[in-house]
């Protein structure tokens, strides 16, 4: 997984890791919350990227609460 949190693999289904239990399942329980906002979003029309500065702040704060960087 790398930096990731999570990652959902193609005929298998949703993997989640984290340092401890609590932060496995604190990942598992986002990938799943993100699963359901983009299935909201994409009902309602055209799914449009987040720019790339606001998503990468957003990701580095991300990586630095769950310890990895």
């Amino acid at each position: 997984l790398g930096e990731k949190a999570g990652v959902i693999l193609e005929g298998h289904g949703a993997i989640a890791a984290g340092k401890t239990m609590k932060a496995a399942i604190v990942a598992s329980d986002n990938l799943e919350r993100t699963c359901e906002i983009y299935l909201i979003v994409k009902a309602a029309g055209d799914v449009k990227q987040l720019p790339n500065g606001p998503l990468e702040d957003l990701c580095v704060w991300s990586r630095k609460d769950r310890g990895i960087m």
